[in-house]
């Protein structure tokens, strides 16, 4: 199998945000992952706690640890949803 197989692992996602288009990577690397989906909020350490209990979604190709853009921000979505809907 080869980068063909998984085009949305390697493609860019693109936002409209007041008609300005922004493409950003889609694949995002543990450090990335943590800069721009969880804005530094919790420590790296405990993001990677938490990887490794399987409770956020990701991959491992080797030792490294990847994620998906659109997969976090729709898993975020889903524990606020959870969250919220518990109180």
């Amino acid at each position: 199998m080869g980068a063909s197989d998984y085009p949305t692992l390697y493609s860019n996602i693109t936002y409209n945000h007041n008609n300005v288009q922004i493409n950003k990577r889609n694949t995002l690397t543990f450090t990335e992952a943590w800069e721009e989906i969880f804005n530094r909020a919790i420590s790296k350490d405990k993001l990677y706690s938490e990887v490794r209990a399987g409770r956020v979604p990701h991959t491992r190709i080797g030792t490294k640890i990847l994620f998906r853009r659109d997969t976090l921000e729709a898993w975020f979505r889903e524990q606020e949803a959870i969250n919220y809907s518990a109180k």
